[in-house]
């Protein structure tokens, strides 16, 4: 059985007993191991992170705010001694809770936020001074079936996605809401061309299409920071994307982002 399947069961039994967190624990820490030696084997060079939960709570209390350490990670190895820059922040969720893009934003960075959840708007203009776009961003102009997970114990509403991209497994357990958004390539929300230092995309499993849906010539970022774990060790397909527009993969971070350079 493999570790997706074992999860998938594990999950479905477990979800709403006194086991499941233990269980998760244990989940993550076979996956960060197996997910490790993929990567390293193919990318000995590049840097893996995985920062415990204890060195989580510690960046917290320095003021940083990412789930996994992504935002520490960002400003400690390559952006301290930077001048101010400019992001995109590609399914922001949240405005505070989990943010990548917060510190930053305290730091003096300016940005842009886009996210399909409507009801994240108001808490955005209460909470941030990054104005937020309420959009779908993928490859082409459409519209699209959402499915939008209903938050139980407040984390939920982040396995939100394009219909085609979320767990049926998701769908089963969790409540949730389907509707349609509309989808624009990435310059519909930015107009004309203009500097941008740092792009971070987390839109559960629709990274390909937002990164085809972006105008290279237009807007090359220094930086990318792209969720990519839709498979153990990541999906080639992302980093051949962006090899071929002269990004390397120079770290990865929990099972769970790439971060690329531009060579």
């Amino acid at each position: 059985m493999t570790l997706d399947k074992l999860r998938s069961l594990a999950k479905g039994l477990l979800i709403n007993t006194f086991m499941y967190d233990f269980a998760k624990s244990q989940y993550v820490r076979l996956k960060i191991k197996a997910d490790k030696r993929m990567f390293k084997k193919k990318y000995p060079k590049a840097t893996y992170i995985n920062y415990t939960q204890q060195e989580i709570q510690r960046q917290r209390k320095q003021g940083y705010y990412s789930q996994y350490g992504q935002d520490y990670f960002l400003w400690s190895e390559y952006l301290w001694g930077e001048s101010l820059g400019e992001f995109i922040d590609i399914g922001a969720n949240k405005p505070i809770v989990n943010s990548n893009s917060l510190f930053l934003e305290q730091k003096g960075w300016k940005g842009i936020a886009i996210d399909p959840l409507q009801h994240f708007e108001p808490l955005w203009l209460e909470h941030r001074k990054t104005p937020f776009v309420c959009g779908a961003v993928a490859n082409s102009v459409r519209e699209e079936a959402f499915i939008e997970i209903l938050p139980d114990k407040g984390w939920e509403h982040a396995l939100s996605g394009f219909k085609t991209h979320v767990r049926d497994e998701d769908m089963r357990i969790y409540q949730y809401k389907e509707y349609i958004v509309s989808v624009r390539p990435l310059g519909y929300y930015l107009g004309q061309a203009h500097p941008v230092d740092l792009i971070m995309i987390d839109v559960e499993g629709a990274e390909i299409q937002v990164l085809e849906g972006i105008d290279f010539s237009l807007f090359s970022p220094r930086y990318l920071l792209v969720e990519n774990d839709s498979t153990l060790g990541g999906c080639e397909s992302i980093r051949d994307y962006l090899n071929a527009l002269g990004y390397e993969c120079v770290a990865r971070l929990a099972a769970t982002d790439d971060f690329f350079i531009k060579i």
